[in-house]
């Protein structure tokens, strides 16, 4: 059998897309963004020589991890298709993340120009997880009715992802997670769901749709608001759609919830990379 590398799939730019959702401009790009730092950790000079690693290059360990995003499948599934052990795929994934998540741009201070910031579009993404040995409780989500993690995800009006929040127990709240994360900029319109009730009295520029309560209905112009928020805000929906299209993302999380961030943050990155920002 022969083993996958990336060195296979230079020229067949279409199986590079079905198997990392990445072609090969966009692939590249990422490849370049990563260079300094993967020289600067992993090829530096060693105290003490050793063997070279199995999945050699870069490339290959941006492939590997990839492949293991899309398609979420085990170590030992995807040991095989590299023809390598389980352990050596594992310890592959776990020396490329921290690169790629330190190269992505959500950590700054400043996410964009004045332009950029305008308008910010908000909402909370929820995915099932293995139940916790601890805190089980916190992690219970009453609307899923199942044990889950929580992130906020922030888009500009150009459909850039600004923001990715760390993970939350899905228990908590969508607004308390926003109330415990980092301060919007206070000159930019905030476009919200529903779960957003009182951010109205955080943000000036906050909108969230009307609700109608059991005894009255709403106006026709409270429904038509809400019409127009909805069309706004679905940009978001899309986004977050995107993103999930990596199944480590969409299936049971069967990872440690310490390295959730990583992943997110990665894929995040990526998905910017694949809209052009």
């Amino acid at each position: 059998m022969r083993r996958l590398r990336y060195e296979l799939l230079t020229n067949k730019p279409s199986f590079l897309k079905r198997l990392t959702g990445l072609d090969t401009n966009e692939f590249k790009q990422l490849v370049s963004k990563a260079r300094s730092e993967w020289l600067r950790q992993v090829v530096r000079p060693k105290k003490v020589s050793g063997r070279a690693y199995e999945i050699s290059n870069m490339e290959n360990h941006i492939l590997l991890m990839l492949i293991y995003y899309k398609f979420y499948i085990t170590y030992d599934f995807l040991g095989m298709i590299f023809g390598i052990d389980a352990s050596t795929a594992n310890r592959a994934v776990m020396r490329i993340e921290p690169i790629l998540a330190k190269i992505s741009h959500f950590e700054k201070k400043k996410l964009g120009t004045k332009d950029d910031l305008s308008t910010i579009i908000i909402d909370v993404t929820e995915q099932r997880i293995e139940r916790p040995e601890k805190n089980q409780k916190s992690y219970y989500s009453g609307k899923k009715k199942c044990h889950t993690i929580k992130t906020e995800v922030q888009i500009n009006k150009q459909g850039k992802i600004i923001s990715i929040s760390k993970p939350h127990p899905g228990s908590m709240h969508d607004f308390k997670i926003r109330k415990e994360g980092k301060e919007l900029d206070p000159n930019s319109r905030v476009l919200a769901d529903s779960a957003y009730q009182g951010l109205t009295d955080m943000h000036a520029k906050a909108f969230v749709p009307y609700k109608k309560s059991k005894h009255k209905k709403l106006g026709i112009i409270k429904r038509y608001y809400n019409k127009i928020l909805s069309r706004k805000r679905v940009k978001i929906e899309h986004k977050i759609g995107s993103i999930k299209k990596y199944r480590i993302l969409q299936d049971r999380f069967r990872n440690k919830i310490d390295s959730y961030h990583y992943k997110t943050k990665i894929i995040a990155e990526i998905t910017n990379i694949k809209n052009g920002f």
